[in-house]
């Protein structure tokens, strides 16, 4: 058997339909309370008036006490007299505007028990049904069934029709009490186990995440707790070893996103299988392995320094018959894998500029473009331009980015320290992927995303396989 005691909004809800997790309050601006929950038997009031006297601890001057029952099982109780349900009225079913309003108080039939002290057991509490109270209205709105009317807003009702059918020993003044419940302070051992009743948070009796843990009265099921508990238990048992993986194997790894303003860093995102850091060199030398095989380094239809040159060239803009029969504006665009192999790709510089040629050797590439020199000198590429571009002109499915569909290459282009290759959407230049070769931005983490995804746990493995490397 189970007894649990928590922090609730002193409030019903309404459940609105056809949304299982959706509620709104009976009264949005309720004041807090304590619920009582007995998981196998009846609760009676006696079984909370200890914890009651206890609780009434932490407001200053709290000694009276107002208790509603929820079900057999259920009671909530707060130190708010303010809290005293009044009449409302509401929409059964608030997204059908043809549906009738009714007065949820009237229908409620909630009974319940106003404790004069909750310091003296010698003085009884004293039963009350606020629907009987407010029945005691001579209001003819009472009688057509408009309650409330605008005398609820003015005060008036409180005055006339409240406080005059209140018990004895229950004053106007103490209707007006409104305590805040104080949480930190229950997390005293004092108030953690009171009569058997077992603190527990809103958070334990809600199937999903993200929820509020303070909901209305009858918002919770105690029967997920021990599940719940169980699994938020595993969850920050994991979350406590990948703190001390982060600590111990990501302040080392290559793969973590760094801040250059700050110089603080974080995991990569994707730590749940990793088991061990990667450094730079395992990851460079992985990506160069693949390099090695994709064929870029040894084109069929061009010599090392023909590549060399029209990577160079990547970008300019010249007018020749490639695309079309008649001379139109061309770009030269850059090497690009297609099912032919590594090809020079001609891309139209106006209209639609997805239209597009591949070449896949020189000679045919001079007989489209005849200003192409016959004695080419060379040009010194380093490792990391070579590696970007072969990169980048495998991006078989195009350039994309987050939210964007993909789009075909339009061009590789080398800038100063960047390698970029751009997409083309019809009309326009649309999205486009830039790798650093040099300098403080470049970074080994994008390189190989572009080629392998997120899989970063997997390199260090990959690593032993084709390398033969020592890992860290």
């Amino acid at each position: 058997m189970a007894k649990y005691y928590l922090v609730s909004e002193f409030t019903p809800s309404q459940k609105i339909e056809g949304r299982d997790s959706t509620f709104r309050r009976i009264y949005p601006r309720a004041s807090e309370g304590f619920l009582f929950h007995d998981t196998e038997e009846a609760l009676q009031l006696s079984d909370i008036l200890r914890p009651l006297h206890r609780l009434s601890e932490l407001f200053e001057g709290a000694k009276k006490a107002l208790v509603i029952r929820h079900d057999a099982n259920t009671l909530v109780a707060t130190f708010s007299l303010a809290a005293f349900p009044k009449p409302v009225r509401i929409q059964r079913d608030p997204y059908k505007p043809s549906t009738k309003d009714y007065e949820w108080l009237q229908e409620s039939g909630l009974t319940g028990w106003l404790i004069p002290d909750v310091n003296n057991p010698s003085v009884p509490a004293i039963a009350c049904s606020p629907d009987d109270i407010f029945s005691n209205c001579t209001e003819l709105v009472r009688y057509t069934n408009s309650c409330p009317c605008p005398k609820q807003d003015t005060g008036e009702c409180a005055a006339e029709v409240l406080y005059p059918n209140l018990p004895e020993g229950i004053q106007s003044q103490d209707m007006l009490s409104d305590y805040r419940i104080d949480r930190k302070s229950l997390k005293r051992v004092r108030y953690k186990t009171i009569a058997g009743f077992e603190l527990t948070s809103g958070g334990l009796t809600a199937d999903g995440d993200f929820g509020k843990a303070i909901r209305p009265w009858d918002n919770h099921d105690f029967q997920v707790v021990p599940g719940r508990r169980l699994e938020l238990s595993a969850r920050g048992k994991a979350r406590h070893l990948r703190a001390k993986f982060r600590k111990a194997q990501c302040s080392k790894c290559c793969f973590v996103k760094t801040f250059y303003y700050s110089g603080e860093t974080e995991d990569c995102g994707n730590i749940a299988d990793c088991k061990e850091a990667t450094d730079a060199a395992t990851a460079w030398g992985l990506l160069y392995h693949w390099y090695s095989d994709c064929g870029f380094n040894n084109m069929e239809g061009f010599t090392a320094k023909q590549r060399d040159y029209l990577v160079q060239a990547a970008g300019r803009e010249t007018l020749i018959r490639a695309i079309c029969e008649r001379r139109t504006r061309t770009i030269w665009g850059g090497f690009v894998s297609t099912h032919k192999g590594w090809c020079y790709r001609l891309s139209a510089a106006g209209g639609d500029i997805t239209r597009c040629e591949d070449i896949a050797t020189w000679k045919e590439l001079k007989e489209k473009i005849p200003e192409l020199p016959d004695k080419i000198e060379p040009i010194h590429l380093d490792s990391k331009t070579k590696l970007a571009c072969a990169i980048l002109g495998t991006q078989r499915h195009g350039i994309t980015a987050q939210y964007m569909p993909y789009r075909p290459i339009y061009k590789i282009t080398v800038v100063g320290s960047c390698a970029e290759a751009t997409g083309a959407a019809s009309r326009y230049e649309s999205t486009s992927l830039s790798l650093y070769v040099n300098g403080k931005h470049e970074d080994v983490k994008e390189y190989y995303r572009a080629v392998w995804g997120y899989r970063f746990s997997k390199a260090p493995e990959w690593a032993r396989q084709r390398l033969h490397l020592p890992t860290v």
